[in-house]
């Protein structure tokens, strides 16, 4: 196992959350202190969500702080934006899991105006 399967491994290992794309420029340091604002928003996030929740992230993409995803263990793309309205970014996305058979991708970057894409079930 490489990469980052390896990586998803270790981090399920440790009770972890991989936190993935994370920009090149980002250099980490043990011992210091994060400087990167998409790398705190992603860790904002695991913070946030509950950890019902959390046990269902594979892992949180953090290229920009605008562009921060979730990927599920269930293969959905959750487009999350920023870490403003955590709980209720959270709450959108379990609400709709449970009401809508097959989606594929939520975003909830605005919560209040979320979008979904579905594949059509049989």
């Amino acid at each position: 196992m490489t990469g980052i399967d390896a990586a998803l491994a270790l981090a399920k290992h440790y009770g972890a959350v991989l936190l993935t794309d994370v920009s090149a420029d980002v250099a980490p340091v043990s011992g210091q202190a994060v400087n990167s604002k998409a790398v705190k928003a992603g860790l904002d996030y695991v913070r946030g969500f509950s950890s019902e929740f959390l046990g269902q992230v594979k892992d949180i993409s953090t290229p920009s702080v605008e562009a921060i995803s979730a990927n599920l263990n269930n293969g959905i793309e959750v487009s999350l934006g920023d870490s403003d309205d955590i709980a209720k970014k959270e709450r959108v996305v379990t609400k709709l899991l449970s009401q809508v058979e097959g989606v594929t991708y939520i975003n909830v970057r605005s919560p209040g105006n979320y979008t979904f894409r579905n594949a059509p079930t049989s």
